[in-house]
C-alpha cells in the first residue's frame, strides 16, 4: 500500500479554516457532540465524526490531518449543513465567505411547526379592511406539507364550526374545500385554496403555495425563525410574514404582511387596529419593500400578551 497522500500548506491552513467555521456555524463543538450533551441533541451524522483524539488535535493549526479525516468531517458537515459540499471545496475554499448562502440543514418535518394557524392580511380591494385566512402544516412522508385558505371576509367565518371541523382533519383535498366554499354565503365566497410544501432553513421558513384554480395562482410565504433555534422545544407559536402572490391568467404579482398565530382559542378581530397597524408595509425610496424586526418583535409581543388575557380570564 502507498503512503497517503498529504495535505499542502495552503490546503492545511483552508481545513482550519473550514473547520473552525463548521463548529461555529453549529453553534456547538466536538465536545458537546462526542458526549452527546443536551446542547447538541440536534446534531446529525455523529457516527460520521473521527475519534474524540484525532479531533481534539484539530486545536492546533499546524496539525496536518489526513484526506481520510477530511473526508469523515465533510460528511458530518453535509449531514448538517447545506448546501452540500465535497472534499475539495473544504480544502480550497474558505466557506466563511460565502456564509449567507449556508444554512442548518432542519427541513425534514420540524414537529414544532405543525398545526394550524389563523391568519391575518389586508385585502387586495383596500387597504382598510383585513382578510382572514387559515394554514394547516403537518407532516407527509417526513415532509412538511401545508393547505391554506385565504379571502376569509369576515369574523363569523374565522370563528365557524364548518371551518374549525375543516382543519382538524387529517388533512384537507381540494374537493373537501370545494363543499366548504359552496356553503358559503354567496358575498363571503371569495375565498382561494392553496396547496404547498414548507421548507425549514437555518433561519427561515418558506413555504411554496400553488393554487387549484382557473386563475393557476400561485403564493411564496417566508417567515423568519432565526430566534426558533433547534434549542427551543416549544411549538410554534407564530410569526409575521412576508407573502408574494402571482397568478398567470392575466399575470400579476401582489406582496403584503401576513400575520400568523397558531390556533389556540378565538381569532383576533378583523378590526383590531393593532394588527392592522402590524401589517403596514415599509417601502424605501428604491421602491424595496421590507419587514422589519421591529414589525416582528411587536406582533410576537401582541401574541404573548394575547394568551397571558386569555389565561387570566380563565383562571378569573
Amino acid at each position: 500500500m502507498g503512503k497517503e497522500e498529504k495535505l499542502t500548506e495552503e490546503e492545511n491552513r483552508i481545513f482550519h479554516l473550514n473547520y473552525d467555521y463548521m463548529w461555529k456555524k453549529l453553534s456547538t463543538t466536538y465536545y458537546h457532540v462526542k458526549n452527546q450533551t443536551l446542547e447538541a441533541a440536534d446534531i446529525k451524522g455523529k457516527e460520521e465524526l473521527p475519534s474524540y483524539t484525532n479531533l481534539s488535535k484539530c486545536r492546533n493549526p499546524q496539525w496536518k490531518p489526513s484526506k481520510k479525516f477530511v473526508d469523515k468531517i465533510v460528511k458530518f458537515y453535509n449531514c448538517n449543513l447545506l448546501p452540500e459540499i465535497d472534499t475539495y471545496q473544504f480544502l480550497t475554499k474558505d466557506l466563511s465567505k460565502t456564509d449567507t448562502s449556508r444554512y442548518r440543514n432542519r427541513s425534514a418535518a420540524d414537529e414544532r411547526f405543525l398545526g394550524n394557524y389563523y391568519g391575518y392580511y389586508y385585502s387586495a380591494a383596500t387597504k382598510d379592511k383585513m382578510n382572514g385566512a387559515m394554514l394547516k402544516i403537518y407532516q407527509r412522508d417526513k415532509i412538511l406539507q401545508t393547505r391554506m385558505i385565504t379571502g376569509i371576509q369576515n369574523e363569523k367565518e374565522m370563528r365557524s364550526i364548518r371551518l374549525k371541523q375543516l382543519f382538524e382533519k387529517d388533512t384537507i383535498e381540494k374537493e373537501m374545500f370545494d363543499e366548504y366554499f359552496q356553503n358559503l354565503e354567496i358575498e363571503n365566497r371569495r375565498s382561494y385554496y392553496y396547496e404547498g410544501i414548507a421548507e425549514v432553513t437555518g433561519d427561515a421558513m418558506m413555504i411554496s403555495f400553488w393554487g387549484l384554480d382557473e386563475e393557476h395562482r400561485k403564493l411564496f410565504l417566508t417567515l423568519n425563525i432565526d430566534c426558533f433555534t433547534p434549542r427551543v422545544k416549544r411549538t410554534y407559536l407564530g410569526g409575521l410574514a412576508f407573502v408574494m402572490t402571482t397568478g398567470d391568467g392575466p399575470f400579476d404579482a401582489q406582496f403584503f404582511h401576513m400575520c400568523l398565530e397558531r390556533v389556540k382559542n378565538a381569532p383576533f378581530s378583523l378590526k383590531d387596529e393593532r394588527v392592522k397597524n402590524i401589517l403596514e408595509i415599509q417601502i424605501e425610496d428604491n421602491h424595496h419593500a421590507v419587514l422589519t424586526s421591529k414589525k416582528d418583535r411587536e406582533w410576537f409581543e401582541l401574541l404573548l400578551n394575547k394568551r397571558k388575557d386569555e389565561k387570566t380570564r380563565r383562571e378569573r
